[in-house]
C-alpha cells in the first residue's frame, strides 16, 4: 500500500508539474482537458500494472523460509536498523482513523450534493428540448448544469441575447460530457481527499471546461459583450460540488484566457515531453516494482509450502558389541508455524505483538555482538551475507549456513556474520498443532561503509 500511494504521488507530481509549467497557458483546451484527464488515471493505474514481468525469483527462494528484517552494520556500530513498527503503532492508529474519517466525510460531502441535485429534480418542472432535459423552478440560482440536465430558474433576471449565451454556455457542458470528468474526479477523490494534487487536478479541470464552453459561445458572441455578461452574473450559486455553474469564481482567468491570442502550432511540440516523461517514470519506479515482486514472491511461499523435509545419516557405534550402525532420520524443517521461535524475554504479549518483540529482541543481539570485520574496513568491502538457520524443537539454533546464491563474495563479511549467530542464544521453540517443531529462517546482514 505504501508503496502504491508514493508511486502514485510521484506520477502525479510528475504530470502536474509538466502541465504547470509548460501547457498551462496554451488554448489547446481540448488537448488540456485530455492530458490532465489521462495523467489523472494514469497516475492510478500505472502503480498497478508489475513491470517487472520478466523479473524471475532466485533459485534460494525455492526452499521455504521465514525472511527477517536485514540489520545493516555499519564500522562505528551506529544504530541504523529500521526502528520496531511497535513504536509507531499508536501513531499509525491515530492516521488512519483521521483517513477514514476524512473519506467518510467526504463520501456525505458527494451523498449530499446528488440529494441537492434530486431536490432540484423534484421540485422543477421538466421538459426536453434536443436532448436536453430542462428543470425549472422557482428558486433563485445561477443557472448550471449535470450530466443531461440543465437547471434554470425563472428568477433570473436576463436579456434574451444574455440567455441565448448563458445557455450556449451550459449546453457546451452538456455536450461535452464535463459532469463526467469531475463524477470521477469526486468518486476518487471520497478516497484520496487528503492528497494535495487530487485538488490540483480538480480545480484546473474546472477551469478547462469553463474555457471550452467560453470558447463555444465566443463563436456567436462578441468577447467584449460575453466578458460583460460575466461580470454581471451575481446570482447565487448551488453549494453543489458536482455541477457545472455559469457564475464562477475563476472570471478573471477566464477572461484573460478569452482575450489571449491563439497558441501556436508549434507549441504542440510541448506535448510530446510527457512520452519521455512517463518512461522516466517507470524506470524509476522499477526498482520498487521488483522489491514488491519479491516479498510476494516470499509470502506466496509462505502460504503455500508449511514444512520440508531434512534427510540426515545418522552413525552409532555400540561399544559392547563394536558394531556400527547407520540409520537414516528425516526431520521435518516448518517455514511457518502456529507460533513462531520467540527470542529472548517477551512475557505479558501475544498474538502479532509477540512476534515483533522478538523480532525487536533478535535484531538488538544481532547488532550489539555483529563485528566489522578490520580487514574488510580497511580493503572498503561492503555486502550483503545471506544466511539461514534453523531453531530445532529444543529451541537450539542449529545449521547455520550462508545462501551462496545471493550473499557477498567477501570472506570476512561472511565469517563475522556467521560468527555472530552461533552466538545465538536458546529461543523458545516454535509450535505447530500444540507440538514443538523445527523453524528455518533467513536473516540478512549487510556491511554498508558510511
Amino acid at each position: 500500500m505504501n508503496t502504491y500511494l508514493i508511486e502514485l504521488s510521484l506520477y502525479w507530481l510528475a504530470f502536474w508539474g509538466l502541465y504547470a509549467l509548460l501547457l498551462r497557458q496554451e488554448k489547446f483546451f481540448r488537448l488540456n482537458r485530455l492530458y490532465l484527464l489521462g495523467t489523472f488515471v494514469l497516475g492510478l493505474v500505472l502503480p498497478l500494472i508489475k513491470w517487472s514481468t520478466l523479473w524471475a525469483a532466485p533459485e534460494w527462494l525455492g526452499m521455504p523460509v521465514v525472511w527477517l528484517q536485514t540489520v545493516t552494520v555499519a564500522p562505528e556500530n551506529a544504530n541504523i536498523v529500521s526502528a520496531a513498527p511497535a513504536a509507531n503503532w499508536s501513531w499509525m492508529s491515530f492516521f488512519w482513523r483521521v483517513y477514514l474519517l476524512g473519506t467518510l466525510f467526504a463520501a456525505i460531502r458527494f451523498l449530499f450534493g446528488l440529494t441537492k441535485l434530486f431536490q432540484y429534480y423534484r421540485t422543477g418542472r421538466k421538459r426536453w428540448e434536443d436532448g436536453i432535459c430542462w428543470i425549472e423552478n422557482e428558486q433563485a440560482h445561477a443557472p448550471f448544469s449535470w450530466l443531461h440536465f440543465l437547471f434554470w430558474s425563472n428568477q433570473a433576471n436576463t436579456t434574451e441575447a444574455e440567455r441565448a449565451a448563458i445557455v450556449a454556455h451550459e449546453k457546451a457542458h452538456i455536450q461535452q460530457k464535463h459532469s463526467w470528468d469531475i463524477l470521477l474526479l469526486e468518486v476518487v477523490g471520497i478516497f484520496c481527499w487528503w492528497h494535495p494534487l487530487w485538488y490540483a487536478y480538480r480545480h484546473e479541470l474546472e477551469n478547462i471546461h469553463e474555457y471550452l464552453a467560453d470558447a463555444t459561445v465566443l463563436q456567436a458572441t462578441p468577447t467584449r459583450e460575453y466578458g460583460k455578461l460575466l461580470l454581471r452574473q451575481c446570482l447565487q450559486q448551488p453549494d453543489l460540488p458536482l455541477v457545472q455553474t455559469f457564475h464562477t469564481s475563476q472570471l478573471k482567468k477566464r477572461i484573460i484566457m478569452m482575450t489571449k491570442s491563439p497558441s501556436s502550432t508549434l507549441a504542440l511540440g510541448k506535448y510530446l515531453l510527457f512520452l519521455p516523461l512517463t518512461l522516466m517514470l517507470l524506470m524509476a519506479c522499477e526498482d520498487a516494482e521488483a522489491q514488491e515482486e519479491m516479498d510476494k514472491v516470499v509470502n506466496d511461499l509462505s502460504d503455500e509450502a508449511k514444512f520440508f523435509e531434512r534427510v540426515d545419516t545418522v552413525i552409532t557405534f555400540d561399544p559392547a558389541t563394536l558394531t556400527e550402525d547407520v540409520a537414516i532420520v528425516k526431520t521435518k524443517i516448518y517455514e511457518k508455524a502456529d507460533q513462531m521461535p520467540i527470542f529472548g524475554n517477551c512475557e505479558g504479549y501475544t498474538g502479532q505483538e509477540l512476534e515483533d518483540c522478538s523480532g525487536k529482541n533478535l535484531l538488538t543481539f544481532i547488532y550489539e555482538n555483529v563485528k566489522y570485520p578490520k580487514e574488510a574496513f580497511e580493503a572498503k568491502q561492503e555486502g550483503l551475507a545471506l544466511t539461514k538457520f534453523v531453531v530445532d524443537t529444543q529451541g537450539r539454533v542449529t545449521d547455520i549456513q550462508l545462501i551462496t546464491e545471493k550473499t557477498t563474495e567477501h570472506t570476512a563479511l561472511n565469517e563475522a556474520a556467521l560468527a555472530t549467530l552461533r552466538q545465538l542464544p536458546d529461543f523458545t521453540p516454535g509450535q505447530h498443532n500444540g507440538k514443538p517443531v523445527s523453524v528455518q529462517m533467513v536473516m540478512p546482514i549487510k556491511f554498508k561503509l558510511n
